[in-house]
């Protein structure tokens, strides 16, 4: 039998295995606001590690099944966009009230960098010729994830 203090949290519900035995905790996550609600709630706690199936069902790409096997179901729809099947979801178009711009996830807000660089509020243009295969991207030292990023999207 495991020991009571045991801390191993619930992936459903967030809670430790201790506490659970402690306290007699139901598996449930509740909704914040004025009034507080039981939001969802399963039979059974999820102690188990996710298995491959179950990561697919969510959208991890078999890569990175192994960086999230413990991540718990209310952090799943925040995964890295490179972890996920879906990849970037970038946005053809700016939208001042949804406060996105052209080319920029609209998951995780990466910006493209086809062509502008954003630091802040301040967009700079960027004149950058062909990279050529090979041959060391003198970008790569003054923006490590901009070089990255611009290889990828020529």
């Amino acid at each position: 039998m495991a020991d009571v203090t045991d801390s191993t949290l619930c992936l459903q519900c967030g809670e430790s295995r201790g506490a659970v035995r402690a306290e007699k905790l139901y598996c449930a996550t509740v909704s914040v606001g004025e009034t507080v609600e039981t939001d969802e709630e399963w039979a059974n706690h999820r102690w188990a590690d996710w298995r491959d199936r179950e990561l697919e069902h969510f959208g991890i790409l078999p890569e990175a099944y192994d960086r999230h096997r413990r991540t718990p179901l209310r952090h799943m729809q925040w995964v890295a966009c490179e972890d996920t099947i879906r990849g970037h979801n970038y946005a053809t178009a700016t939208d001042t009230d949804l406060g996105i711009r052209e080319g920029q996830c609209w998951a995780c807000g990466q910006q493209t960098h086809r062509g502008t660089l954003f630091i802040g509020d301040n967009a700079y243009p960027i004149r950058i010729g062909p990279i050529i295969p090979d041959q060391p991207n003198p970008l790569t030292y003054i923006f490590p994830a901009l070089a990255a990023s611009t290889k990828e999207n020529q």
